[in-house]
């Protein structure tokens, strides 16, 4: 659901004929970009619930500031997408995916503290 509210603004625009390209990357169309950060923010929000969830579940509350500062900076990295920079959105991307490497770092080592908790 979330990914088709964040998408439904590029959906409304594809209606009209023609092309809307990304000022940054002016060689991809905005839909194709629109279409790889929605993907990559649905998989984001699912690694910041899983460790959220963990964090207050736990007691453990060293990841909340860390989820919540993590989606604020792969929120602000999309500005660079529709800016002026040369390959800012491309940059933006890689941004999101370095902050998902590294949520499901976190995810993974806390399914394995849990597993060897269980034991």
């Amino acid at each position: 659901m979330s990914g088709l509210v964040m998408f439904v603004t590029q959906l409304a625009n594809s209606s009209n004929p023609g092309m809307i390209y990304c000022n940054s990357c002016p060689s991809h169309d905005m839909f194709f970009i629109s279409a790889l950060t929605t993907c990559l923010f649905i998989f984001l929000h699912t690694t910041w619930g899983v460790l959220a969830f963990d964090s207050l579940w736990r007691k453990s509350y060293w990841q909340v500031p860390y989820v919540l500062l993590s989606h604020f900076g792969a929120s602000y990295s999309t500005t660079l997408i529709p800016s002026t920079l040369s390959g800012g959105c491309w940059y933006s991307l890689l941004t999101l995916v370095l902050v998902l490497s590294l949520n499901l770092g976190l995810c993974f080592g806390t399914v394995v503290v849990r597993q060897k908790k269980l034991e």
